[in-house]
C-alpha cells in the first residue's frame, strides 16, 4: 500500500500574495518552465538544504570535540582536569546558546 501512495502524484494548493505569484510566474517564464516545476524544484532544494544543515551541525560537533581534545592534550591536562574543563566548556556553550 505504501508504494501506491508514493507512486501517485498529488495536487497541492497554495495561497500566495499577488507579488509572490508574480515572482513565481516570472521565474517560471525566465526558466522556460511552469510554476509546478518551480515549486517541485524549490521543495527538493529545501529538503537538500535540511540534509546539508544536519551534516554541517554534526561536523561542527565532531570538530569541536576534536579541538577540545587537542587543546587538553597540549595543556597536558590530567583526566580529572580534562573532565572538569569539558563540563565547564559545555556549560559555557549552553549559556551562550540561551542568549
Amino acid at each position: 500500500m505504501k508504494n501506491k501512495i508514493l507512486s501517485k502524484l498529488h495536487n497541492v494548493n497554495v495561497r500566495l500574495t499577488a507579488h509572490d505569484y508574480f515572482l513565481l510566474q516570472k521565474e517560471a517564464e525566465d526558466n522556460n518552465t511552469n510554476i509546478a516545476e518551480i515549486m517541485r524544484k524549490s521543495r527538493r532544494k529545501q529538503m537538500e538544504y535540511q540534509e546539508i544543515s544536519v551534516l554541517i551541525n554534526e561536523s561542527e560537533l565532531r570538530l569541536s570535540k576534536k579541538i577540545f581534545e587537542m587543546v587538553a592534550a597540549i595543556a597536558n591536562l590530567s583526566n580529572e582536569e580534562r573532565l572538569a574543563a569539558n563540563e565547564k566548556y559545555k556549560n559555557a556553550l549552553s549559556k551562550g546558546s540561551e542568549k
